[in-house]
């Protein structure tokens, strides 16, 4: 549940709120614009009988726009309160502190400097207590602060650190802490606004390398560490035994780190999941790393999830999933393919019994790139995931590709956009051929505006017998869709999930769909984007959450709604399944340029 308010105004609208059932999960978020110490007396009150009256809470979040009061985030769980404080005074932290004393235990705890500087006994006890730990601020005095109160028994999983900058303090307490304080560490985030020296970041890489512990996650995304301070990172972590996953994203790699890198993958049997994306030099085509990459990735046995989003791939690399065995996850978003190499990568992929899922931005797309998807899809028999983009796919027919979606059993998920009109026909003729057959069960398109082949297209979805997900992306589907999709939410039996961006249906085609997804017992979520309707909507907007058998997750905040329609809304969501729901109250003021007031936003989450 989110509430945007002028506190003076509305906490007394607020409190009413309080009646809605007690069995709701309300996340509560409230924004003052009164900076006044009066109303945060008034907040704190009403916060504090929110929980009581809520027990169940997962999320509760105050922030002010001004720089001298109190922000709360209780985040996660309804036993998982977030301490976020900006400038908050040692007399607010010490109530806010008591109060969760007595009635929760932290495993999510924010902590920013001010907290800090007003430290306090209940603070370090909830930090002790703490599952998953952020420091907002982690200068040299604010670790030494956190490994001073932290013991060998704390209960920390996961750890994130936001550095202006990684100095020789910064690197030595933090790997003291690593080395000693944290046994049951799993998450290591760090992310500092400026790229550490080589001389203060080995201390850190040392520590990970030769300490023992548990850690399975190494998150460095956005350090911008450098080739020298990865080479000595990744030499460090090849005497490392417990990291799986490790994300060097945005850490300004290139040419000078090719020999240590492909050392590092030719030794590494614990690290499953390698992050390299948006590193634009790494595989530059020099010398003759591309080749040597291809070779060791070809006999890699290790690896399971490989990112190199954002970088320029060259074909060679391609060539050694001919030979691999072990990669499961190819991910190459943004990566600008030109069609020649996305023939290459296809075509590797045809007698590959190991990739589940694969990702591709391709830059250009011609016939023979299609001719090569539907080839693939034809042979291959393992992958269950493929998602390609690329603004040259409406120059081309797919069909070729249908063709050989005809004949796969394996696939599961399938994103192609924008498809043209022959494209649409195409896909119209496979599903009523072969729809009965398909072994989709998760679909996205991007349909162009041409209203008469989309009805054509919703109308054939309906043969797809296993489809749980449909996504129509940025689809104008337009009001003759209406209907169609009405008659597809009715009959197919496997529908949980809908989701559109610009439905475009208008008034009396919403209120039929509504009218569908009230009767659906399979529809379990349902987003409808952002559309502007008619007030005769919105009364069937609330029978359909509360006639819905099915449905939890309600996504409609794209949509302004009068605040004369709450009360209807409040009925309904007392008797409804909702877990999770957005919509959005307006009340009018008569002004010109802004005609609309602070916006109310409810949103109950699961």
């Amino acid at each position: 549940m989110f509430f945007s308010c002028a506190l003076r105004k509305k906490i007394s609208r607020l409190s009413k709120c309080l009646n809605l059932p007690v069995r709701a999960r309300a996340d509560l978020h409230l924004y003052l614009s009164m900076p006044h110490s009066l109303y945060v007396n008034q907040l704190i009150f009403f916060t504090f009988r929110f929980l009581q009256t809520h027990p169940m809470s997962q999320s509760l979040d105050i922030s002010p726009d001004w720089t001298s009061y109190l922000l709360v985030d209780i985040l996660r769980y309804h036993v998982a309160p977030t301490l976020y404080g900006k400038t908050v005074d040692a007399a607010v932290c010490r109530l806010v502190c008591t109060a969760w004393r007595a009635a929760f235990v932290l495993p999510h705890l924010v902590v920013t400097p001010e907290l800090i500087h007003n430290d306090s006994e209940d603070l370090k006890r909830s930090v002790q207590q703490a599952r998953s730990l952020k420091l907002t601020e982690a200068v040299s005095s604010a670790l030494q602060w956190l490994t001073a109160i932290a013991t060998p028994g704390s209960n920390f999983v996961s750890l994130s650190l936001t550095f202006p900058g990684i100095f020789r303090g910064e690197a030595s307490s933090l790997s003291t802490l690593l080395g000693v304080r944290l046994p049951h560490l799993r998450t290591l985030k760090l992310y500092s606004h400026a790229a550490p020296l080589f001389i203060h970041f080995r201390l850190i890489a040392e520590a990970l390398g030769d300490t023992p512990n548990s850690l399975e996650t190494l998150d460095l995304a956005g350090c911008g560490i450098g080739d020298e301070c990865a080479t000595a990172l990744l030499t460090a972590l090849r005497r490392n035994s417990t990291i799986r996953r490790l994300s060097l994203s945005q850490c300004g790699l290139s040419r000078d780190s090719h020999d240590i890198l492909l050392d590092f993958m030719k030794e590494n049997r614990t690290v499953t999941d390698l992050i390299l994306k948006s590193n634009d030099a790494l595989l530059e085509n020099h010398d003759s790393f591309p080749q040597r990459f291809c070779e060791v990735l070809a006999s890699d046995t290790t690896l399971r999830t490989l990112d190199l989003s954002r970088i320029n791939v060259p074909p060679q690399i391609f060539d050694a999933l001919k030979q691999n065995s072990t990669l499961q996850e190819l991910k190459l978003v943004w990566c600008q393919i030109p069609a020649v190499n996305l023939v290459s990568l296809l075509a590797a992929l045809e007698n590959n019994r190991c990739l589940r899922k694969l990702t591709a931005y391709a830059d250009s797309f011609d016939a023979g790139a299609v001719q090569a998807i539907g080839k693939t899809l034809k042979s291959n028999t393992t992958l269950q995931k493929m998602h390609l983009d690329g603004s040259r796919f409406f120059e081309v027919n797919f069909g070729p590709a249908f063709d050989g979606l005809a004949q796969n059993t394996s696939l599961r998920s399938l994103n192609v956009d924008p498809l043209n009109v022959h494209s649409m026909e195409s896909l119209v003729e496979f599903l009523e051929q072969h729809g009965a057959q398909c072994s989709l069960t998760k679909l996205a398109l991007y349909l162009p505006e041409t209203e008469l082949h989309i009805v054509r297209v919703v109308r054939a979805l309906s043969l797809l017998p296993r489809l749980q997900t449909l996504d129509f992306k940025l689809s104008p589907l337009g009001p003759d869709s209406a209907e169609p999709l009405a008659v597809m939410i009715a009959r197919t039996t496997s529908l949980t999930d809908l989701r559109f961006s610009r439905l475009r249906v208008g008034d009396a085609g919403f209120i039929r769909l509504c009218a569908a997804v009230g009767q659906s017992s399979t529809l379990r979520r349902l987003d409808v984007g952002e559309d502007s309707y008619g007030e005769v909507v919105f009364p069937h907007v609330f029978d359909m959450i509360t006639r819905s058998p099915a449905l939890e997750d309600l996504e409609f905040s794209g949509t302004l709604i009068p605040v004369k329609h709450k009360p209807l809304f409040e009925q309904a969501v007392k008797s409804s399944r909702l877990k999770h729901f957005g919509l959005t109250f307006l009340e009018p003021t008569g002004m010109y340029k802004n005609q609309m007031n602070l916006v109310e936003d409810l949103q109950k989450r699961s």
